[in-house]
């Protein structure tokens, strides 16, 4: 099923109902902290295009060397992001679903080739360089919808952006790959000014876009154990956060 492209104004709702999910701390995005935001899932699915990931030794460090895209290896994604982790078989409960290592290592291909390195291209003309904060996390059946779990999203961030660049960035993601993007958050900057991040997912067969919230925002990220999450961007109707900055 192809991906519409979705403009950020197009996202903009002056009526809506809020959608909690838990949330430990938003301090910084982690395997444990970082909820991926309001998410649905989809059937199960082969990688897209070819891919010449091998079927296993994730367990082990060479595999991760691989270069996947123009500017990204496998390891950027998984053991060298900020929050490390190692590809394992991720289970999805909802619907019943398995991604193999050699499945998910192909849709980080697929997400570092159709997203990230032109985003990586335009950050860097910008001046800012690209740190991935989380890729691949396993899901489990208490995690069942998450794109981190296929190898299909990833968070990121650069020092010294500020909130209204990143409010920028998201429009141009949205207008030049808009067909390609299956899910964008502004997630908000925690107390005391630590860095925001911005989550991207990318569209694969079975993953359409989210339809209102391919485009959202985090409105409470600040405010303990849940993150609220809103359609559209900061500036737009219905979207109770002001960029600082």
């Amino acid at each position: 099923m192809p991906c519409s492209i979705v403009s950020p104004s197009s996202t903009t709702t002056t009526s809506f109902t809020p959608v909690v999910v838990p949330l430990v701390s938003r301090t910084a995005p982690s395997a444990a902290s970082q909820s991926d935001g309001p998410i649905v899932g989809g059937p199960p699915y082969s990688p897209p295009g070819s891919c010449d990931m091998p079927a296993d030794g994730y367990a082990g460090t060479e595999v991760y060397a691989k270069q996947i895209s123009k500017n990204f290896t496998l390891a950027r994604f998984t053991t060298g992001a900020v929050y490390p982790h190692k590809i394992e078989t991720s289970r999805f409960a909802s619907p019943p679903t398995t991604f193999t290592p050699q499945q998910i290592a192909c849709d980080l291909s697929h997400l570092a080739k159709t997203l990230m390195d032109p985003i990586s291209d335009k950050m860097k003309s910008d001046g800012y360089n690209i740190s991935i904060t989380s890729g691949f996390r396993a899901s489990t059946a208490g995690n069942p919808t998450s794109d981190h779990g296929r190898g299909l999203a990833c968070d990121f961030q650069a020092s010294g952006w500020t909130e209204s660049y990143r409010v920028t960035l998201i429009k141009w993601i949205t207008s030049t790959m808009g067909a390609s993007v299956r899910q964008v958050i502004f997630e908000k900057s925690a107390p005391g000014g630590a860095l925001g991040w911005i989550h991207v997912a990318v569209c694969a067969p079975g993953y359409p876009a989210l339809g209102s919230f391919q485009i959202a925002t985090c409105v409470n990220g600040d405010q303990g154990k849940y993150a609220t999450y809103t359609p559209g961007l900061p500036g737009s109707s219905g979207v109770t956060y002001t960029v600082r900055s």
